[in-house]
């Protein structure tokens, strides 16, 4: 219960944060504005920037689409540049007046259509004659029907730098105020002219066109909106770009200012909506790699290249710097230094191609639209409780998302919140998907913890991830069986008390059974001190047999050590101190499953293959062995294993005659002596098979000793060898029949 309040509180917070963020998108700039607390401010400015920052980068991709736009406008915008070879050509920066004024000339003869400076004249010339030609050159100019843009700065009406900044708006920005319908006691904040960066009064005379520069960074510091009106006392006037695109297309624009205290600008192709600092989003286009640009040195040169010369006719040229030592720098979303004259530029030419924006209540409403289809379709989807289902639809969701922003809104200007509206479903998704995981997880640990002790962690995983409870039923599958034994535990348990017993055989079956389940072997049944299990189910596994092998030799590996803890530890008899454990492994197919009865059932293996490996754990004592193993189970892991092929039997029960093999260790682990050993026990047991008795039973006397040795402190009264010297000595005074196979039959389980 208190996980699904959580689950519930967490959704309810995690969309509601993401309704608060789209809210702040809306009024963006007025909350950066604003005097709210701080802390609540860049609370709320971290899902705008993170926001910006990836609308930044949609448009980034949507601009590489969007270059086949320069071929087919029909505008024209020319970057005159100011760089390292026009300052090495002319001159160190600001250049005489003289140059301007030849350059203008230049660009005249050349047909251009405006000329707008991204360069500030506030200041006369020592020399008043480069005045006088670059005043005349201006004139003569706009007398030929062109227009000459000249740029001037604003600043904050409440500013305290009063010496730099008129008090009363210059006379000359009156020929250009923009037609207005203001509500009243509401406008767009004021601002005042700086004579600092005023024109000069000779320049005015002239009456060239007047268009402030100036923007406003967002919060991270990046230039993304651009000023495109400005109140001056009770009037409002044109930036530098709108003017220049007035000029340009010999059109006027009207403003009208909202009740909300922002704005609509409307001209000649549209309308453009306006904060209430009057600025507008750009719709970037580009660098040098989408306008033209030639260096103003060229224009200086003996001969003006033809190319060029067709792209300045009819053009409109801007004049600004791109050289490192003397232009303005903007981090902008498409360059984070971008030269200060392309921000003009990229403006213009937005108005020029109407590429504008749609307004911001379109795509406000389409946002919402898509944040609320995207949330309650997933809620509703969360209810079937299917990780499937959710992880599609959030998958599903996203990718369709992307691509309808990409192919069809931001071509066609709107500004959705992609990252809000994505926040909000994949926020829902993970935050269902970690809590689903963590009480899947819970479960799954309660299971094994309830019952990890009694069967196979896979077969818990099996159980869990099925989702209900165990069935009566088998299946035929390939396995191996496995059983085990501690030889002459009847004897030992005599010489302990009932708690010793209880301790030690705990401590043995402890070790032995983890050894098992580390190699993924499931763990039937204890029969006493005998362990019952199989490898290759619940889960299966091709390489059952090694796995089953493997786990053998590490038991008795394992029990080596336990018998030198005991020495140690304890002061048990030495029977417990010289305890030996056989084992027995066939593979083959079995039946596997749950028997039992409904209310009580059994995982458990079931059939002859397995009745054969219990039967070969019992034959080790017959023969002193204490790794038994079928031929079948040889086969599969000879390549791995070393072997001593030890009889060809009839166990008790079957009438199949079976090749058995004593496991000794993994390839690479068995001592030299005992692999030499193996080579004169098959030597010899080939010489019994081909009936030359006498032969074979001097090697198998000479191994008895061998095999004693290997187990010195083993109560066996056997080993193979000196069965087989019984055996030869019986058929050299009963030889047995021609047609012998050699198998041998056991009398006793």
């Amino acid at each position: 219960m208190f996980l699904k309040v959580f689950k519930i509180l967490g959704l309810v917070n995690l969309i509601i944060f993401s309704i608060v963020s789209l809210i702040s998108v809306q009024f963006q700039r007025e909350l950066e504005s604003s005097r709210i607390n701080p802390y609540v401010k860049k609370v709320l400015s971290y899902p705008l920037t993170i926001e910006k920052s990836i609308f930044d980068y949609r448009n980034n991709l949507a601009l590489k689409r969007h270059k086949s736009h320069k071929n087919s406008t029909t505008n024209k915008i020319v970057l005159g540049a100011i760089d390292e070879l026009s300052i090495k050509h002319y001159g160190r920066f600001p250049w005489p007046r003289s140059v301007w004024a030849k350059l203008i000339r230049q660009l005249e003869k050349l047909g251009v259509k405006e000329i707008a400076f991204d360069v500030i004249f506030s200041e006369e010339e020592l020399n008043s004659e480069g005045d006088g030609l670059f005043i005349q050159a201006i004139s003569d100019f706009q007398q030929q029907g062109g227009a000459v843009i000249i740029p001037y700065s604003l600043a904050q009406a409440d500013s305290q730098h009063q010496e730099i900044i008129f008090n009363e708006t210059p006379v000359d920005l009156y020929n250009y105020i923009i037609e207005t319908q203001e509500p009243e006691d509401i406008s767009l904040k004021p601002h005042k002219v700086m004579s600092s960066t005023f024109p000069i009064e000779k320049l005015l005379d002239v009456h060239p066109a007047l268009g402030y520069i100036g923007s406003n960074p967002d919060h991270d510091g990046i230039f993304r909106k651009y000023p495109l009106v400005v109140k001056l006392e009770n009037v409002y006037v044109p930036s530098f770009s709108l003017i220049a695109y007035e000029k340009f297309k010999k059109t006027t624009s009207k403003l009208k200012v909202l009740t909300s205290g922002t704005g609509i600008l409307s001209f000649d192709k549209g309308g453009i909506e306006l904060n209430n600092l009057g600025e507008t989003e750009i719709r970037w286009l580009g660098s040098d790699n989408f306008f033209e640009t030639f260096s103003l040195r060229s224009l200086d040169k003996g001969s003006i290249p033809p190319k060029l010369a067709a792209i300045l006719k009819d053009s409109m040229v801007f004049i600004g710097s791109t050289s490192f030592a003397a232009h303005d720098l903007r981090h902008t979303p498409i360059d984070s230094e971008l030269p200060g004259v392309f921000y003009h530029m990229n403006m213009t030419q937005m108005l020029l191609d109407n590429y504008l924006y749609q307004g911001k209540d379109k795509s406000l409403l389409v946002s919402w639209i898509l944040f609320c289809i995207g949330v309650l379709v997933f809620l509703l989807i969360a209810k079937f409780k299917n990780s499937v289902y959710n992880s599609v639809f959030a998958i599903a969701f996203t990718i369709g998302l992307i691509i309808y922003d990409y192919y069809y809104l931001l071509p066609h200007g709107y500004q959705i919140s992609l990252f809000i509206i994505l926040h909000a479903v994949i926020g829902s998704y993970l935050w269902i998907s970690i809590l689903d995981f963590y009480a899947a997880t819970r479960d799954r640990n309660f299971l094994k913890h309830a019952f990890g002790t009694y069967i196979s962690p896979e077969l818990i995983e099996i159980m869990h991830k099925e989702g209900h409870e165990p069935h009566l039923g088998g299946v035929s599958q390939e396995i191996t069986a496995f059983f085990s034994d501690i030889q002459g535990f009847t004897t030992i348990s005599e010489g302990l008390t009932p708690a010793e017993l209880v301790e030690v055989l705990n401590e043995y079956l402890t070790c032995m059974t983890n050894l098992l389940l580390e190699s993924r072997g499931t763990l039937d049944k204890y029969e006493g001190d005998a362990m019952v299990a199989f490898f290759g189910a619940p889960v299966r596994f091709e390489d059952h047999a090694y796995r089953a092998c493997f786990a053998a030799t590490q038991m008795q590996k394992a029990l080596l050590k336990l018998k030198q803890q005991w020495r140690a530890q304890y002061k048990w008899n030495d029977l417990v101190c010289n305890m030996h454990m056989r084992i027995g492994l066939n593979t083959g197919v079995a039946v596997v499953g749950n028997m039992g009865s409904e209310s009580r059932m059994n995982y458990t293996m079931m059939g002859d293959e397995v009745n054969l490996a219990s039967r070969l754990e019992q034959a080790g004592k017959q023969y002193g062995v204490y790794n038994l193993v079928s031929e079948s189970t040889y086969k599969a892991t000879y390549n791995d294993f070393v072997y001593r092929e030890v009889d060809t039997i009839r166990v008790v029960g079957k009438s199949i005659p079976v090749k058995t093999y004593e496991l000794l260790g993994q390839k690479g682990e068995v001592h030299r002596e005992i692999l030499d050993g193996i080579e004169r026990f098959h030597k010899a047991l080939s010489l019994y098979k081909n009936m030359v008795f006498e032969e074979a039973m001097v090697i198998f006397e000479e191994l008895i000793s061998w095999e004693k040795s290997r187990y010195p402190e083993s109560d066996n009264t056997t080993s193979p060898s000196e069965i087989y010297l019984d055996r030869c000595i019986q058929f050299l005074q009963s030889p047995p029949d021609k047609d012998w196979d050699g198998v041998y039959t056991l009398t006793e389980k």
